[in-house]
């Protein structure tokens, strides 16, 4: 597990590779693996898959702001993370849910990253848009959208990503992330 931790991170340059069905029915079998607040599994995943279900994906990259669909329409997979806001245990506020969905996804990303599948995860999208676009009730809220491939070729991205492109990023010291 620790290498997995040690290797993952969140590039923007994806090889024009399809992943199979099986890997990524693998993958999700893992997210829905994950804890939940009285085990209500609060969370809802649309695939796009650029290969076999575009406009799914398209649909996804309609929500997304300028700067991600730059680089992130390489990845041959976008999933837009939901989360179910009201709780089907009590019918309450669930108060826990993106905290929960938080959880798969990181069972997700750990997953993936078994495969060498890499992730990255975006918040520069229209949530609006997103409830719009695939319909879904007060009880559901997109919370984040994830790319989804191999590792590809920085080259292939604009100059300025290509820069920042690097397994390496500064972590906090645990003095500044323990209180």
């Amino acid at each position: 597990m620790k290498e997995l931790i040690e290797k993952r991170w969140s590039p923007r340059a994806f090889e024009n590779k399809e992943l199979t069905q099986k890997d990524i029915e693998r993958i999700m079998i893992s997210a829905g693996k994950a804890p939940s607040a009285f085990n209500v599994q609060p969370w809802k995943f649309i695939i796009g898959n650029r290969f076999e279900n575009k406009e799914v994906y398209d649909k996804i990259v309609t929500t997304m702001i300028e700067f991600n669909q730059m680089w992130a329409v390489q990845a041959p997979v976008l999933i837009m993370t939901v989360a179910e806001v009201v709780s089907s245990y009590n019918g309450k506020e669930n108060t826990t849910a993106v905290y929960d969905l938080g959880g798969s996804v990181a069972y997700l990303s750990l997953q993936a990253q078994e495969f060498g599948i890499y992730s990255h995860q975006m918040s520069g999208f229209d949530a609006e848009k997103a409830k719009e676009v695939f319909n879904l009730d007060d009880n559901h809220k997109a919370i984040t959208i994830l790319a989804l491939g191999y590792l590809g070729d920085k080259s292939t991205l604009p100059e300025t990503l290509a820069e920042k492109e690097s397994p390496e990023s500064d972590r906090k010291p645990l003095e500044e992330i323990i209180i």
